[in-house]
């Protein structure tokens, strides 16, 4: 029996709807879906989900409180054991994780802090890394976990194009990759360098400046797995070709 996975930032869920988004679901029937940044608050929500019920799936959201702002959604086809919408950071409220469990595994969606241009968020995000690196390594002594989302960093200089590989640069400081590394270093797997090793695989360009066309992109979108579940995934790959946002969805195949 397997499960497929996706992950997406789709960078307004309205917007992605108007693009696309439920065609291209139904055509990959995953079992769970992981969004971020869906921008919608909880009226919104309200007007759009039976779109995704009407396709199977049960739906969980995070809305955060500042309208138009962040947010997180599962969207998945088997009922969760439990949900849980709070890490215990004071940046909960801007909607960016939900932590769901189910009978094999652990569910982890996230959409990390952005450190800005000016690094005026990076002391927010290393915190928010910090704590729930702490709750996932606590949570994988249970049961597995798959951590997946935005995490808004680059892994290392194949993760993003030649001209921002600049340790000033945020989403590539020492600081940020050095906690992304942390959970490497715990034994949880890239998935998507389970199989393919290359550069230049990126899963988000800027608006500006031609990037998509220029290949001028970053890898910041990932799904991470406990070692545990190493050997149980068949494929994990960057679907290219959807363009209904500045991000690209994350694919994985898996063993149940």
């Amino acid at each position: 029996m397997s499960m497929i996975l996706l992950t997406y930032n789709v960078n307004g869920i309205r917007a992605s709807i108007s693009h696309g988004l439920i065609k291209l679901l139904k055509g990959i029937n995953a079992d769970i879906v992981c969004l971020q940044e869906v921008k919608a608050d909880t009226n919104a929500i309200e007007t759009i989900k039976y779109l995704f019920e009407d396709i199977g799936y049960k739906t969980f959201w995070n809305p955060a409180q500042k309208r138009g702002y962040s947010g997180t959604a599962i969207l998945t086809k088997v009922e969760p054991l439990k949900i849980d919408r709070s890490i215990g950071h004071h940046i909960d409220s801007e909607g960016r994780t939900i932590l769901s469990e189910f009978d094999k595994y652990y569910v982890i969606n996230g959409y990390f802090p952005f450190s800005r241009g000016d690094l005026s968020r990076l002391d927010l995000k290393t915190s928010y890394n910090e704590l729930l690196f702490t709750q996932v390594v606590d949570m994988s002594f249970i049961k597995p976990v798959i951590l997946c989302g935005d995490l808004n960093v680059a892994r290392d200089w194949r993760d993003v194009y030649e001209g921002a590989r600049k340790p000033t640069r945020a989403g590539y400081t020492d600081i940020e990759r050095n906690v992304f590394n942390k959970f490497l270093q715990e034994g949880f797997i890239d998935a998507f360098r389970l199989f393919n090793d290359e550069p230049e695989n990126y899963t988000w360009y800027s608006y500006y400046k031609d990037s998509r066309k220029k290949k001028n992109g970053w890898r910041i979108d990932y799904i991470l797995v406990s070692k545990e579940l190493k050997n149980k995934v068949v494929s994990c790959s960057i679907m290219k070709n959807v363009t209904m946002s500045d991000h690209v969805p994350l694919i994985m195949k898996m063993i149940d």
